[in-house]
């Protein structure tokens, strides 16, 4: 728009030249014919009047000098008017071919704003689409999430339920196992009142006492399997706890009759089992001799089976027990260690006078690897052929 202007503006000023310049000529044609008239008036008089002096002679020759001057301006006024207006036609025409451009780009201009406009109008309907698919989105998320709370809260409800159910197992098995023991002790009162109590043998499942474990010892649930961890464990610093030896003692303690438990030690390739006094050493590195309150035996590194006596004494095996079983004679003062499989004896300890309770002793070798087996202690079965 601003270059239309321009050019109408410019037609415009050349049009006032034009006008100008005609306006221009007819006066320098009006005063030309004027002083023509006038020197054809003097010319008249002079032929007419011989007697004119010289000045009016003068008057002709500068009037002549004037009407010369008049048409040199003109023509150099015409030869300037034909000049400017030949620029001003050139321009015209360069205004014209840029107007084309002009014209033929604004055509272009309108044809890509439709484009763009088909384009827009497009991507709007894209985009209401996707708000639409959106808002269902966000509609489906917001009831997917009302249902994820709900089974959140049923799981929830369930995890309580099973809790509660384990609290509830846990008390019926501590109450059985209390129950168990209650008869085993019956059990072993009714032998007593049989026979001669001190010929009895007492078939007893021992269990772990996890007061006593060393912080890296695992035991299981029914706490009649020892395993080793990487990590110590997070457990009170109890002061019949082992600190150093990754041992544990059983939780029943026994003063009296004959006891006898099997440990099974299938796939370990180092261990130390027996009997311990309940007021032997459980802290820093141990003394397992019976003059310390130990009475063990042990699996070196080296496979070697071996009687932790005063000396130690090698026992000497073709194949290794899987399975062993410990009688303790408190009368007697005897630990013995049998092959539970074979039911062979492999070791006893004799000429101890024992007056403190005895635990059952486990302990697994510092050096022992995570594919290690645990330590398991097992039910016993019939020990009619103990003598």
């Amino acid at each position: 728009m601003g270059l239309r202007n321009k050019l109408t503006e410019l037609e415009r000023t050349l049009s006032e030249l034009k006008q100008t310049s005609a306006d221009k000529m007819e006066d320098l044609q009006s005063l030309l014919k004027q002083k023509s008239k006038q020197l054809e008036e003097n010319t008249t008089q002079l032929r007419a009047v011989d007697a004119k002096n010289a000045e009016q002679i003068l008057k002709i020759i500068e009037l002549q000098k004037e009407m010369k001057a008049i048409q040199t301006e003109a023509s150099k006024a015409k030869d300037k008017s034909a000049s400017e207006i030949s620029e001003i036609q050139k321009q015209l025409k360069a205004k014209e071919k840029l107007n084309a451009r002009l014209d033929s780009k604004n055509r272009e201009l309108e044809k890509f704003q439709k484009e763009i406009k088909m384009e827009c109008d497009e991507i709007q309907h894209r985009c209401k689409e996707v708000q639409l698919q959106n808002d269902q989105n966000q509609e489906d998320l917001l009831k997917m999430q009302q249902q994820l709370q709900e089974k959140e809260a049923a799981f929830n409800r369930l995890q309580q339920q099973l809790r509660d159910s384990k609290d509830d197992n846990a008390r019926l098995q501590g109450r059985n196992k209390g129950l168990q023991e209650e008869n085993d002790k019956l059990k072993m009162n009714l032998q007593d009142l049989l026979v001669d109590p001190e010929t009895i043998v007492h078939s007893t499942k021992v269990a772990l006492d996890p007061d006593t474990a060393h912080p890296k010892i695992i035991l299981s649930a029914d706490e009649t399997e020892m395993s080793v961890a990487q990590q110590r464990q997070n457990v009170p610093n109890n002061p019949g706890r082992y600190d150093l030896s990754l041992a544990a003692l059983g939780k029943t303690g026994f003063n009296r009759g004959r006891n006898y438990w099997e440990v099974e030690v299938a796939g370990k390739t180092c261990y130390n089992i027996g009997v311990a006094r309940g007021s032997a050493n459980r802290k820093g590195q141990l003394k397992l001799k019976p003059a310390e309150g130990y009475w063990t035996i042990i699996l070196t590194k080296q496979g070697v089976l071996k009687a932790l006596a005063a000396r130690p004494l090698d026992i000497q095996l073709h194949v290794l027990p899987q399975k062993f079983g410990i009688l303790l004679d408190y009368k007697k003062g005897e630990v013995s260690f049998y092959n539970a499989d074979t039911r062979s004896l492999l070791h006893t300890f004799t000429g101890n006078r024992f007056t403190d309770n005895l635990y059952p002793f486990f302990n697994n070798c510092l050096e022992t690897n995570d594919e290690d087996a645990p330590i398991v202690l097992t039910r016993v079965g019939s020990v009619s052929w103990i003598q």
